[in-house]
């Protein structure tokens, strides 16, 4: 799920057009898995407009919309998706009041990741700001879509490449049990599931320590941590 605040007023429907816009774009977005023959087939529907349902929580005490507003959002983003006729992108915008609105956007993991926000947010913005007045489309036409990425990335794990990857992690692991981990405390046969988290910053000559680090082994920030 993506919720995003939206501060001042909303013109619905170049929003709608501009998510429209956005599946348009992107294949992944407007693509069913259907059965056929016993095996699961991706389907890319030629057109597919999305209905922006509205919520309108202008009569809810003020008091209780934000919470309404968490629960109507949680309600949404548990709701599964029929993946052989629905494609795994659906919004819903909450109506605050006249200046605050809450854009849910709830995007199934086979078809959308950490790096996809970025994108979606960012072509949102320029889609709305263009379309509302009256301009076309600021976004020049995508080069490659997800599907070509994968058929890419399948291709190079074949053959030579395919073995040589298989020989390291193997020759890499040999040996290796999982019970020779060695664990940071002492484990009980059954776990409490009781946990809780711990939010913290790392200053600047720290954070530039862990990029250095990474840097050094070829791996993200994210790996490193």
């Amino acid at each position: 799920p993506l919720n995003l605040r939206l501060h001042g007023p909303v013109d619905f429907r170049v929003l709608q057009r501009s998510l429209n816009e956005i599946i348009r774009r992107h294949e992944i977005l407007r693509t069913v898995v259907q059965e056929i023959d016993g095996e699961p087939v991706q389907v890319l529907l030629s057109k597919k407009e999305l209905d922006l349902p509205i919520v309108d929580l202008r009569s809810t005490p003020p008091l209780l919309r934000e919470q309404v507003s968490k629960a109507r959002s949680a309600e949404d983003t548990q709701r599964p998706f029929a993946f052989d006729r629905e494609p795994p992108f659906r919004a819903l915008l909450l109506f605050l009041d006249e200046r605050e609105h809450v854009l849910v956007l709830t995007i199934h993991h086979m078809a959308y990741d950490g790096r996809s926000a970025d994108i979606i947010v960012q072509e949102l913005r320029a889609l709305y700001s263009s379309f509302v007045r009256g301009e076309p489309s600021p976004l020049p036409e995508p080069i490659y879509q997800f599907v070509d990425f994968a058929a890419w990335q399948r291709s190079t794990m074949q053959g030579e490449v395919l073995l040589k990857q298989l020989s390291y992690w193997k020759q890499q692991l040999a040996g290796m049990l999982p019970t020779e981990l060695i664990p940071d405390f002492d484990r009980t046969h059954s776990g409490s599931s009781r946990g809780a988290h711990v939010t913290f910053s790392c200053g600047q000559r720290l954070t530039s320590n862990i990029e250095q680090l990474s840097r050094r082994h070829n791996a993200s920030m994210y790996m490193a941590l």
